[in-house]
């Protein structure tokens, strides 16, 4: 089944383009890798059409800087801004704020997961808030919400740590670094590569391993930085994003890249934030652009 996938993907490629490979650490041996060329426009062999989401839901003005964002059950997410340690809850039906929630002093807020009734938010420096029964009716107060910190020693502003997402496999956090690819003290020799990290919410412990390193080669002369990740509910693949270099690209459970698109900049101005809901459709969440183009989230329906 994997040879048909990768050679339907293979098939649909009609562009020249730069390739890039990823493995997991533990399994890399030099054999088998594989590449994929970034594809750009609208493919009938990928399961969204990134040319042109079925929903577009403007941010209000507390979450023009939309950071990131996790599916909290019907049609509710919850999102967060870089700038201050608030949590909304933003329901896209409505297309309001239902619900706000201070969980602290916390600056440089990238991304959010949910996990049942607990948020965990992640800072560029690796600190994890986690906030639990988050969705109380409570607004602006912290009176009925416990709240934990654990800051990964190992992590630091220089990692500039923007990607959060629940692995249900492994109960744990996986983090993706946009800077600093290395740790403290480490010294891994990842020139060139990014890495995505995990937080045991079981031990509540970071381990130094990388769950993935994924080789840049040559795509975009190794300026890939992710600015976003999510697990499909359906498939298990992971999904990651790149701001800077408006790009998505797909890992399958084994950690192979079967997937990369363009992502067309007028339609996706500063993609930060992704998630998914149950039935698969795809939410990404852009930032303002220089306060001219107004935040926002973008759906794109699942094709099964």
């Amino acid at each position: 089944m994997k040879v048909f996938v990768m050679a339907t993907i293979f098939a649909a490629i009609v562009m020249t383009g730069k390739l890039f490979f990823t493995s997991k650490l533990s399994s890399q041996n030099g054999h088998g890798v594989d590449k994929v060329e970034a594809v750009q426009g609208e493919d009938s062999n990928f399961p969204y059409n990134l040319s042109k989401p079925s929903k577009k839901y403007k941010m209000p003005d507390d979450l023009l800087e939309i950071s990131g964002l996790s599916y909290a059950g019907g049609n509710t997410f919850v999102c967060i801004q870089d700038k201050k340690g608030i949590m909304y809850l933003f329901d896209i039906e409505k297309r309001e704020i239902t619900y706000a929630y201070k969980f602290g002093k916390a600056k440089n807020c990238e991304d959010v997961a949910v996990v049942n009734d607990t948020a965990y938010v992640l800072q560029g420096n690796g600190r994890i808030w986690q906030v639990d029964d988050f969705n109380k009716d409570n607004p602006l107060e912290k009176k009925g919400h416990e709240i934990k910190k654990y800051k990964p020693s190992l992590l630091s502003e220089e990692n500039d740590a923007e990607g959060l997402a629940f692995d249900r496999d492994s109960n744990s956090l996986l983090i993706a670094c946009k800077g600093s690819q290395d740790l403290k003290s480490q010294h891994l020799d990842l020139k060139g590569k990014k890495t995505i990290y995990q937080f045991d919410l079981g031990t509540k412990q970071f381990s130094p391993k990388p769950a993935y390193v994924i080789d840049l080669g040559y795509l975009d002369n190794g300026k890939f930085a992710i600015s976003g990740i999510a697990i499909h509910p359906i498939t298990g693949d992971t999904y990651l994003i790149t701001s800077a270099n408006k790009m998505l690209v797909v890992l399958n459970q084994e950690g192979k890249v079967i997937a990369a698109r363009h992502l067309d900049r007028k339609t996706f101005q500063k993609p930060e934030g992704i998630c998914f809901n149950p039935d698969g459709d795809m939410f990404i969440s852009n930032e303002s652009r220089n306060k001219v183009r107004a935040g926002n989230i973008l759906k794109f329906k699942y094709r099964k």
